[in-house]
């Protein structure tokens, strides 16, 4: 089976991350908010609302 994305197969994931490393492409675009860990019911409520269904919880 493989897994496609931005034009790479599963078995280059070593490159995927190789590539991202040296910053010829971003992730950015698939975040939608940077939480706190104590800001765990703000990132529900977002998720409820549907407003921030890509965020990331900083511990």
């Amino acid at each position: 089976m493989y897994i496609f994305f931005l034009g790479y197969k599963s078995a280059g994931i070593t490159k995927l991350v190789q590539d991202y490393i040296c910053k010829k492409f971003t992730l950015d675009f698939l975040v939608s908010s940077r939480l706190k860990l104590d800001q765990i019911n703000e990132a529900f409520d977002m998720i409820n609302n549907k407003t921030g269904i890509r965020s990331i919880m900083i511990y």
